[in-house]
C-alpha cells in the first residue's frame, strides 16, 4: 500500500459534477447483462484476477486471453499458463465519451506488458492530458461496475 503523503499527492481535483457525484455514492449502479454464477468465476479466477494469460511453447509468443491457438504461429494446443506482470507502457489509447459511467472522459488504452502481453484497459487517475503513447502504467485491481447485485473487479491502468 501507499503511504497516505503518495497518495495525497497524487489527488486529482473533481473536474465534472457527475464525477463528484460517483466519489459521493450518489451515482445509481450500473447494470451489465446477466450475473456471473460461482462456477464461472471460479474458472475464470486465474486469467481475471491474478492476471494470467498464454505463452505459446513454439514461438514464445505472451497473449491475453489464454487459448488454445496461438495468434503468432496457429499452433494448437502448446500454450502453457503464463503470469502477466504489472507494470508496461502506452501502445496507444482512446478517450470514450459516450461509455455508460458517471466520469467522463473515460480513457480507455492498449497496454503492452512487461514481459510480453497486450491488454486493452480502463485508465484510472489520470489527470486530462496524461495520458500519452509511450508513457509508463502500473496495473491496479479496481471496481469495474456493478451488475446483478455484484460488485465486478478488473485490472486498470494507473499512469506512473
Amino acid at each position: 500500500p501507499r503511504p497516505l503523503a503518495d497518495r495525497l499527492a497524487r489527488a486529482l481535483p473533481v473536474t465534472s459534477y457527475g464525477r463528484f457525484l460517483k466519489a459521493r455514492g450518489l451515482v445509481p449502479a450500473e447494470t451489465a447483462g446477466e450475473p456471473v454464477t460461482s462456477i464461472v468465476e471460479w474458472k475464470e479466477l486465474a486469467q481475471d484476477v491474478r492476471l494470467h494469460g498464454s505463452r505459446c511453447e513454439a514461438c514464445g509468443l505472451v497473449q491475453y486471453p489464454q487459448t488454445r491457438v496461438c495468434i503468432g504461429c496457429q499452433a494448437r494446443d502448446r500454450l502453457v499458463e503464463h503470469k502477466l506482470g504489472k507494470r508496461g507502457t502506452v501502445f496507444t489509447f482512446t478517450i470514450d465519451n459516450l461509455a455508460p459511467v458517471a466520469e467522463h472522459p473515460l480513457p480507455m488504452a492498449v497496454i503492452d506488458l512487461e514481459g510480453g502481453g497486450r491488454l486493452y484497459l480502463q485508465v484510472t487517475d489520470a489527470a486530462d492530458g496524461e495520458v500519452k503513447v509511450g508513457a509508463p502504467v502500473e496495473l491496479t485491481f479496481r471496481r469495474l461496475h456493478e451488475a446483478g447485485g455484484n460488485r465486478n473487479y478488473f485490472w486498470k491502468a494507473r499512469p506512473l
